[in-house]
C-alpha cells in the first residue's frame, strides 16, 4: 500500500530509544520471545476449557512447529508443556476460557451463539498507518444471526516485576491499553459492533491477573 507506515498494534504508544548492538541480539530476551510464542501456540488449540484435554504429544509437535531449530535448542518441551497445565488451572484463564459464563446475560442479552476465533489475524489502515496484528482469542457474541458484542482476550507472558509488587499489574495494564484499544477499534469496524459493548481483558499469565 502506498504512502502508509506499517506497525503492529504492540508498538502503538510506544517511544523508542537507542539500543545497544548487545543488546538487540539479547540471548535471554530470545529465550523469551520463544517461550511467549509457543505458550501462545498452545493456548491457539483451546476453544473452550471446559472440553479441553491436554495431550503432551500433541504439544510437543505444536511447539516443534512454533519456532525454529536453532530456537528448540534453547528451550525445554516438557517444562513449557507443564508450564502451560499451570496456566490453564489459574482463576483467570479458567474464567477466559471457560464456556459456561456466555449462557448468562452481556450487554442486556443472552447470546444464542458464540463464535470463538484464536489467533485473528488483524488489518486496519488508522492514521496513515497499516495496522497489522492478531488477536490472541476474539469472541463475537450473536443473536438472531447477527453479532452484538465483542471479547478480546489477550495472554501476556511478561515476567512479574517484584520491585513493582501491587503497581505491576497497573503498569502492565498501562503498558498494553493502546494495544488493546487497537484490537477493540479492529473489531468494531469489522463487525459493526458499538465501541461500548467491546470488552477487552488481559490475562497475565505469571501473575493469574
Amino acid at each position: 500500500v502506498r504512502s502508509l507506515r506499517i506497525a503492529a498494534p504492540s508498538t502503538i504508544g510506544q517511544t523508542f530509544e537507542p539500543v545497544p548492538l548487545g543488546n538487540a541480539f539479547s540471548f535471554s530476551q530470545s529465550i523469551g520471545a520463544s517461550f511467549g510464542t509457543i505458550i501462545h501456540a498452545f493456548f491457539e488449540q483451546v476453544r473452550w476449557l471446559d472440553d479441553f484435554v491436554l495431550d503432551p504429544k500433541r504439544l510437543r509437535q505444536i511447539a516443534l512447529a512454533a519456532v525454529s531449530p536453532e530456537e528448540l535448542r534453547h528451550v525445554n518441551i516438557d517444562k513449557l508443556i507443564d508450564a502451560f497445565a499451570s496456566m490453564l488451572e489459574l482463576r483467570s484463564v479458567r474464567t477466559a476460557l471457560g464456556e459456561s459464563r456466555y449462557k448468562r446475560n452481556h450487554f442486556g442479552i443472552v447470546p444464542d451463539r458464540v463464535e470463538i476465533d484464536n489467533e485473528r489475524v488483524i488489518n486496519l489502515v488508522m492514521n496513515d498507518r497499516l495496522i497489522s496484528g492478531t488477536i490472541d482469542r476474539l469472541v463475537v457474541l450473536m443473536k438472531d444471526g447477527r453479532p452484538y458484542a465483542a471479547e478480546i482476550i489477550d495472554f501476556k507472558t511478561d515476567v512479574y516485576d517484584d520491585s513493582l509488587t501491587l503497581l505491576w499489574v497497573q503498569d502492565r495494564i498501562e503498558h498494553h491499553r493502546p494495544q488493546l484499544e487497537i484490537y477493540a477499534k479492529v473489531v468494531s469496524e469489522l463487525f459493526h459492533i458499538p465501541d461500548e459493548r467491546i470488552a477487552t481483558h488481559l490475562v497475565l499469565l505469571s501473575g493469574d491477573e
